[in-house]
């Protein structure tokens, strides 16, 4: 370490901690902490194509045309890298759904959305169907 690193120190923490409160505040009232300034990027506001959810940036058009493009029969606008896993008795885990926003699950199956609708896969993960269509729909509980 350097003396210049010694010293310029504290000014990176404080710049650290400025722009994690920056990004939540910008994340729950879409306002930034600091407006002064000409960097677009400081004060671009996110697209109904870009949505944030559970702090992941995603874009919509994107991720859906992307589903589409894998064959999905359903796609919706969750990445196929969100995924539902599934822990058996023996401790392993296996895959059951790519492209998984949210889930609960119920006596008679699985409920699950996949950003453009919710699904019911069937107990033994066999099968799935829509329910309904719910746009972005991903906090399901089941009452």
């Amino acid at each position: 370490m350097s003396a210049k690193d010694i010293i310029s120190a504290p000014w990176k923490f404080l710049k650290a901690i400025f722009g994690w409160m920056d990004f939540f505040t910008r994340k729950y009232s879409g306002q930034a902490l600091n407006t002064t300034g000409s960097n677009p990027a400081r004060t671009r506001t996110i697209s109904d194509k870009e949505l944030f959810i559970e702090g992941n940036l995603i874009n919509v058009e994107k991720t859906l045309r992307a589903n589409r493009a894998a064959g999905e029969k359903y796609p919706g606008c969750a990445p196929r890298s969100w995924e539902l896993m599934r822990r058996g008795a023996d401790e392993r885990e296996s895959l059951v759904k790519k492209g998984v926003m949210d889930y609960c699950v119920a006596d008679d199956g699985i409920y699950y959305s996949n950003g453009a609708r919710i699904m019911r896969l069937s107990p033994d993960f066999s099968s799935d169907e829509p329910v309904c269509e719910a746009e972005l729909a991903q906090s399901l509980t089941w009452v």
